[in-house]
């Protein structure tokens, strides 16, 4: 199965790029560990219907996945605790959650929540990956919708991030699902 990347009409091109490289995967040299890793493998952000598709690929496979898990908004957290994944109320996610709220319209944050946001682990210990793109978007001078449109499409495309053998991997959920998914 391909993986193809999915846009919005308002995504700036510096995105679809970045979803364009990690839906065939980005492979960094990390032999040093100059790169950060995730301190529970893998990292991931998306939407609910995509990491629901994961933990489904995951039981089939018989692959525990054993890291904390945030997610927005609060009945998305309160499933996966009935599931048993160890949800964690980080403060640092929640804020980024509250911060991207206050950037955006009501109508722009309705369009990314509809479909949940969930954060799977952590690349730096107490921080969110969600104030990293943030950060990242208003740096890049992106307006609201520009924002709205780059956060949907991230969260329904997923990101995925691991070190494995001294490389740092980016990829989108589907290609990670597919990696999975091959016998070695």
């Amino acid at each position: 199965m391909a993986c193809s990347p999915t846009y919005s009409n308002n995504t700036p091109l510096l995105i679809t790029s970045f979803i364009e490289d990690i839906s065939k995967g980005v492979e960094k040299p990390n032999e040093q560990g100059q790169l950060c890793c995730p301190v529970c493998k893998p990292h991931i952000l998306c939407n609910k219907e995509k990491f629901d598709n994961l933990v489904i690929l995951c039981e089939h496979l018989g692959i525990s996945l054993l890291c904390n898990v945030r997610a927005y908004p609060q009945s998305i957290e309160d499933d996966y605790l009935a599931q048993g994944f160890n949800v964690v109320h980080n403060s640092d996610f929640t804020e980024q959650i509250a911060r991207l709220e206050t950037i955006l319209s009501p109508t722009e944050f309705a369009y990314i929540v509809e479909k949940g946001i969930v954060e799977y682990s952590i690349i730096v210990p107490g921080k969110s990956e969600v104030g990293t793109f943030i950060d990242f978007l208003l740096m890049e001078g992106f307006n609201t919708g520009q924002i709205s449109s780059t956060f949907y499409d991230i969260l329904n495309n997923g990101v995925v991030t691991f070190c494995e053998n001294g490389n740092l991997y980016c990829m989108s959920l589907c290609l990670y699902s597919e990696y999975i998914d091959t016998p070695t």
